[in-house]
């Protein structure tokens, strides 16, 4: 139903559930209202948890030729944000099962 009404989800964990479980934290239309959303959720964070810096951001894209150019357009918006440390990472074998085909990513420490 989701790629009839071309609905992209923003699934992640923000670091609240002990147990480590993946929720839904958003959904867009276009990649470009997607990679949006995953900022403002970023920025909404730090300024939660009172941070200016983020330690490190860990990018992980590579899940196929599919996507590449809005991948690298969230990882930039990424660079443009306070951080001490920024690593491009490649996918694991469990990631691209899970994910499929054009998935991307960005993981946050702060």
């Amino acid at each position: 139903m989701g790629s009839l009404l071309h609905i992209i989800p923003i699934i992640g964990m923000m670091g609240e559930d002990p147990e480590g479980i993946v929720s839904s934290l958003g959904k867009g239309r276009t990649f470009k209202q997607v990679n949006n959303q995953v900022i403002e959720l970023i920025n909404a964070k730090m300024k939660e948890k009172s941070v200016s810096k983020i330690k490190r951001a860990i990018s992980v894209s590579g899940y196929g030729e599919k996507n590449k150019d809005v991948a690298h357009e969230l990882m930039e918006k990424v660079k443009a944000l306070p951080c001490d440390d920024f690593v491009m990472g490649k996918p694991g074998l469990v990631d691209a099962v899970y994910c499929g085909p054009g998935a991307y990513g960005v993981s946050i420490f702060l």
